[in-house]
């Protein structure tokens, strides 16, 4: 096709750019631009501090494979050190390792604003890479005290800006694209889910619900935005020259990419005749809107709702580049039958691991890049002694020529957990240098490792030449980490827990306990209720087929139940809850506490005795005590999260996500989950608002869930008595001693009844 060729001149920032050459994949048009401030790219909102003679920082920003890049602008704010020497300090920014700009560091103003264009050549579809370098001098003497506190620059991580100017291509057709057509590459990700049929039905909410995951577990690091919309059939005006379409819809409503559900029959005046002659099966197809063509339709259609079921689990699990074909007749899902089936990367009690199992390649340390991390991820209901240890086993090697304070600090979650002293002048290499953790420091669900080399040279003082290119250590991924035998054991309801982990609505990759209940049929409830869903599966990484959501209210033992829509009367709902919603509000307040001093029993003293270690001070007894309101009014503009113990199910959970009627239930929920609200849950109920003020507390009853066998009943006692267990083994020591005097009587009675003892 011949290429459509664009003349023209944009003025960008005072600098001239020629505009592409278009191929047949891409859309002539206005050009578009997006800005972010770079901490957006960060993982922790933070300015960026360049310290010594030379240091760097670099990270990553996405161009989407769905934009061709016609420029980008760099707005750089940067502040720096008055004691700096401006004919030796410079500054330099690479985008993936080529040289853009140099900036002096002119010492008559302490910052500066810098516009920096990039070329389009620079860039690439994906993940570029950005680099700041810095080399900062305090004297023109070679006499230079390369630690000086005065050789500093900061680039303020707020105030600088990437905006990035770019044409769309056309949408992909090959269901092979569908990882690069939904990505993380272009901010956060919207889509549209459309309804045939003025009616809800539950398989129409199953369906959703599995789309829904399938969108989310592509997007690891943007939010998602859901649409959900009934439509009609569209008469097309008649125009000449017109392509004929492939859809009969509204092109107004297609603002986003859009997935069209339903059987052949509910999509027969929908979609294009040729269309519909290729569903003669469960049904995959992807096509360019017919006005927006920079955006897809995903068609997941059959002969019945179960072939419409089978195509829309096939569209979640199909994550890899395959097919590469427009439309795809899913004839079969064969899913694996062993027992005891785990999500990706799960940790097992009594087992040992790689690092490398759990995702960690070997990285290098120096002293510009002084960390390396991985992640472990523990079960949710993870139960063991206090003096349960966590070994790692670490293959590690260090540069010679290293001071003797040189470490490598090894911290968990945030928190220090030990140190590696780097001590061998001659350097060394370590084969299973043993570190032990303390279970208790790991938390239920993610948990973070992190090692960071100190690293300090030899050699230093005034006027000596510092070399720091032996500053250096790997971490080596065959590397292992050692867990104890441990049980199962939580107590719920718990909104952290909930947070951390989606416990208990999604336990080992399943959720076939748990039932999602709408209680009102608007798209904002249904929205949410997908929504919720597929953060749930962010959990196990894999879609929760098994997932069980609907509108009328089940009947008999439901396990853990989610109730999620606009504020309701229904008994079932207000019953065992902490907060109760109906026409008078019930909630409880912070009011005063009561403490008692625990009793220092004799018992303590003797398991101090047969232990021989000194007891700590038993601490006080605090319980909050809160006063209950019975009062008109109720959310207004807030949203609540309440979870108690299910009055149906034993050991079952209900969860309650609720709203006002004229309160949008989904723009809370999105602000819970994109606003980093959930790590503020904790106690059984969490009332929160847009502009993300909140408020958590406990009420009611709890209860503890899991494996109801006799070890673990009694390792959770004697853990906690241990003075009990040292009771029992002197009783039973003092009866198998009894036992045995008494058999030996016996016997002697028996077979030498003439034998006199000598006196």
């Amino acid at each position: 096709m011949q290429n459509f060729v664009k003349t023209g001149l944009f003025l960008l920032g005072g600098i001239l750019w020629l505009a592409p050459v278009y191929s047949e994949d891409e859309i002539p048009g206005d050009l578009l631009s997006k800005t972010w401030s770079i901490n957006h790219f960060m993982t922790n909102n933070e300015p960026i501090v360049l310290n010594n003679v030379s240091n760097s920082y670099s990270l990553s920003f996405p161009v989407s494979d769905r934009v061709t890049p016609v420029s980008l602008e760099l707005n750089l704010k940067l502040y720096y050190s008055n004691k700096l020497k401006a004919n030796r300090s410079q500054f330099v920014v690479y985008v993936n390792d080529y040289y853009v700009k140099q900036i002096s560091l002119n010492t008559n103003n302490s910052g500066q604003l810098v516009k920096i264009p990039i070329a389009a050549e620079y860039l690439i579809n994906g993940y570029n890479r950005l680099t700041f370098k810095v080399a900062q001098h305090h004297t023109d003497d070679q006499c230079e005290d390369w630690t000086a506190p005065e050789l500093w620059t900061r680039v303020d991580s707020v105030k600088t800006t990437i905006s990035l100017y770019f044409q769309h291509k056309k949408a992909a057709t090959s269901l092979a694209r569908l990882n690069t057509l939904i990505n993380d590459k272009m901010g956060n990700y919207s889509i549209s889910f459309l309804r045939p049929e003025s009616t809800i039905s539950d398989e129409y909410l199953y369906w959703g619900a599995i789309a829904a995951q399938g969108v989310k577990l592509r997007l690891n690091y943007v939010s998602m935005e859901l649409n959900e919309q009934f439509i009609t059939p569209y008469q097309w005006h008649e125009e000449p020259n017109r392509v004929v379409s492939n859809f009969n819809i509204d092109p107004v409503l297609l603002k986003h990419d859009a997935v069209l559900f339903g059987t052949k029959d509910q999509l027969r005046n929908l979609v294009a005749p040729e269309i519909l002659a290729e569903i003669k099966e469960a049904y995959l197809g992807l096509f360019q809107q017919d006005i927006n063509k920079q955006n897809f339709i995903l068609v997941v259609s059959g002969l019945d709702t179960q072939q419409v079921n089978r195509a829309v689990k096939a569209f979640s699990l199909m994550r890899a580049p395959f097919p590469d074909a427009a439309h795809t007749l899913i004839k079969k899902i064969n899913f694996p039958i062993k027992d005891a089936l785990l999500p990706g990367k799960s940790i097992v009690p009594g087992q040992t691991y790689a690092f490398s199992q759990l995702g960690y390649t070997s990285q290098r340390m120096n002293f510009g890049n002084g960390k390396v991390k991985f992640d472990i991820r523990l079960p949710e209901d993870l139960y063991s002694t206090e003096d349960a240890m966590v070994t790692l086993h670490l293959n590690l090697a260090y540069g010679a020529a290293m001071r003797q304070d040189s470490v490598i600090n090894v911290s968990l979650n945030g928190l220090f957990n030990h140190a590696i002293r780097l001590k061998e002048a001659d350097g060394a290499h370590y084969r299973d240098y043993q570190i032990v953790i303390p279970l208790r420091n790991f938390k239920p669900g993610m948990n973070t490792l992190v090692f960071d080399a100190v690293l300090t040279p030899s050699e230093y003082g005034e006027c000596t030449f510092i070399q720091r290119k032996n500053l250096i250590a790997t971490l080596f991924q065959d590397s292992l980490i050692s867990f104890p035998e441990a049980g199962r054991a939580v107590t719920l309801p718990d909104l952290q827990l909930l947070g951390q982990t989606g416990y208990p609505f999604v336990h080992a990759g399943s959720s076939a306990n748990t039932y999602i209940e709408l209680l009102d049929h608007s798209s904002d409830t249904i929205q949410t209720a997908w929504h919720f869903i597929a953060w749930l599966a962010t959990f196990s990484q894999t879609p929760l087929l098994d997932i069980q959501i609907g509108q009328d209210r089940q009947t008999g033992n439901r396990g853990n139940v989610v109730f999620i829509g606009k504020k309701h009367l229904d008994p079932e709902i207000n019953t065992n809850a902490p907060v109760d919603v109906r026409q008078w509000n019930r909630f409880s307040y912070p009011y005063k506490e009561t403490q008692h001093k625990p009793e220092n029993s004799w018992l303590r003293w003797i398991e101090g005795a047969i232990f021989n270690k000194d007891n700590l001070p038993l601490t006080s007894v605090i319980e909050p005590e809160k006063v209950e309101l019975i009062q008109s009014g109720g959310l207004g503009n807030q949203f609540l999260l309440m979870s108690y113990p299910s009055d149906i199910a034993i050991e079952g959970v209900t969860l309650a996500l609720l709203s006002e009627m004229e309160n949008s239930l989904y723009s809370g929920l999105t602000t819970l989950f994109s606003s980093g609200l959930t790590k503020q849950l904790q106690g059984n109920f969490f009332i929160w608002d847009k502009q993300k003020q909140f408020y958590a507390n406990r009420e009611g009853d709890t209860f503890v869930l899991g494996d109801n066998t006799i070890n673990l009943s009694m390792m959770m006692h004697f853990s906690r008595h241990p003075w009990q267990w040292a009771l029992i083994i002197i009783i039973t020591l003092f009866l198998i001693t009894w036992v045995t005097y008494v058999l030996l009587v016996q016997f002697k009675q028996s077979v030498h009844q003439q034998v006199e003892e000598d006196d």
